[in-house]
């Protein structure tokens, strides 16, 4: 498996950690994750693009890369710090 990605974020305020949003285009090979009936394995290429912000990240993939996608096969991650903005949020109140 390799992967190769580029980032794109606001680090322009170094007081800020994280940086308040981050962008994430990336691109894997894989050739073990299938195999076929026999056991012999079949490459797959996926493309990916994440968004990250203070407070979670939102990120989805597809193996559209590979020109294998052949339907509605797409994975979505979420993910949301509560613990973050609690503390965010109670600050304020």
């Amino acid at each position: 498996m390799a992967q190769g990605s580029v980032t794109i974020a606001d680090y322009e305020d170094n007081d800020v950690d994280p940086p308040r949003w981050e962008i994430e285009f990336a691109a894997t090979i894989d050739s073990g994750l299938f195999v076929t009936p026999s056991g012999n394995g079949i490459e797959r290429r996926f493309g990916s693009i994440a968004l990250r912000f203070p407070y979670g990240v939102l990120e989805s993939w597809n193996d559209v890369l590979g020109k294998t996608d052949s339907g509605p096969s797409y994975g979505l991650r979420v993910l949301v710090d509560v613990i973050r903005l609690y503390e965010r949020f109670s600050k304020s109140a």
